[in-house]
């Protein structure tokens, strides 16, 4: 099997997607809460739950998207994350 096709997470659903635009020269992102499950050893489902956080920004003036973050969610956090960019 080809490596891009071995994932450890498989998408579940999407929780939240929401478009942002900030600044004077319209800068457009994307704040996207995704659930996925765990693939067990053996390919299947192995039923585990988690949350990621990803924020999507597209580049000024162009059709192209760049991933500026990407962080899973654990029940212990706070509610708070930062990032660095």
């Amino acid at each position: 099997m080809p490596p891009f096709q071995d994932f450890a997470y498989e998408l579940d659903d999407v929780v939240i997607f929401r478009e942002f635009v900030e600044g004077e020269k319209v800068t457009r992102f994307y704040h996207i809460n995704l659930a996925t499950k765990t693939k067990g050893e053996d390919g299947l489902q192995s039923g585990v739950n988690n949350l990621f956080s990803a924020e999507v920004r597209q580049i000024k003036g162009e059709n192209v998207y760049v991933l500026s973050c990407l962080c899973m969610v654990k029940p212990t956090d706070s509610g708070i994350f930062s990032t660095l960019y």
